[in-house]
């Protein structure tokens, strides 16, 4: 009987200071934040469709370490379906790689260190990894940036939907960024991603302005140059392909250091199939999952 007691308490303790740390980190974190982020982005019928469209029970892979969705809300269950395949109870960490639409940013890279409000739970920012990638010359910290940048802004609501404990590292890309600046960010990204808690997703919509058969087949060009990691043709892509060739290359060579060579392409049209006129200038996009 006593040692039943005993055992008790020594696990009552132990919980007890686990549960101390746990709170404790949580204060600590939102003690080195600033400010805060609305979702300006957020759309809650189309989130409804998206979420509502998704299979939880069915997974294309239990490894799945990176993901490319589209920001454009209209394909809300693309976004939803693709980012649940990556979000796992252990994932702890994100990297959100996107265009830096408006080119506001000083740097060729931009991020930020406030926390982001969503009707769900809040998404905190990895402040630690944030203030490291910061000291890059070409990095720099601008919070009104990020807020106003839908490639990031439009998918944190899903992010804190299915993960919401998951820290945030958002970064948007200038098409002013370099070669070298594009080597040297995978390369630091590569080291903040090797553990299996951490999920990277690059946020980029594809063909823009053009109809439906047109997109289709720049899409296939697109895919192609994607699944053979063929960088050259990636960057010299204008928006006919994608809007932001350069998150796509940083993604894909974070991938290739890490070893990470399988997809799956999971969804694949554009807004004109979507909304029925195939002729509208329209965008399209792809849901691909990497593991």
């Amino acid at each position: 009987m006593l040692f039943s007691i005993l055992i008790f308490l020594i696990l009552f303790i132990f919980f007890s200071i686990q549960i101390e740390k746990t709170n404790s980190e949580k204060i600590n974190v939102s003690k080195q934040i600033a400010g805060t982020h609305e979702c300006l982005f957020f759309d809650q019928q189309l989130f409804d469709y998206g979420v509502g469209d998704v299979d939880k029970n069915e997974k294309v892979q239990e490894n799945i370490k990176g993901v490319i969705v589209p920001h454009h809300l209209l394909a809300s269950h693309i976004i939803a379906d693709t980012l649940h395949e990556v979000l796992k109870p252990e994932i702890k960490k994100v990297i959100i790689i996107g265009p830096d639409h408006y080119e506001k940013g000083s740097t060729v890279i931009t991020t930020s260190d406030y926390v982001w409000e969503t009707p769900f739970q809040k998404v905190f920012p990895d402040i630690e990894t944030i203030n490291f990638l910061a000291k890059k010359d070409y990095v720099n910290i601008n919070q009104k940036i990020l807020e106003n940048e839908h490639s990031i802004s439009g998918l944190i609501p899903f992010i804190s939907h299915y993960s919401p404990e998951v820290q945030a590292i958002p970064l948007i890309i200038s098409q002013r960024i370099t070669k070298e600046e594009i080597d040297d960010i995978s390369e630091e990204l590569y080291k903040l991603s090797q553990d299996d808690s951490v999920a990277i997703i690059v946020s980029v919509d594809f063909s823009h302005y053009l109809t439906s058969s047109e997109a289709e087949e720049n899409d296939e060009i697109s895919f192609q140059a994607i699944k053979n990691r063929n960088y050259e043709k990636l960057l010299t892509f204008n928006n006919d392909y994608v809007d932001s060739p350069q998150s796509l290359v940083i993604f894909l060579k974070t991938l290739d250091r890490l070893g990470i060579y399988n997809l799956e392409v999971l969804h694949n049209t554009n807004s004109g199939r979507l909304v029925g006129d195939p002729f509208v200038e329209n965008t399209s996009y792809f849901g691909i999952v990497f593991w």
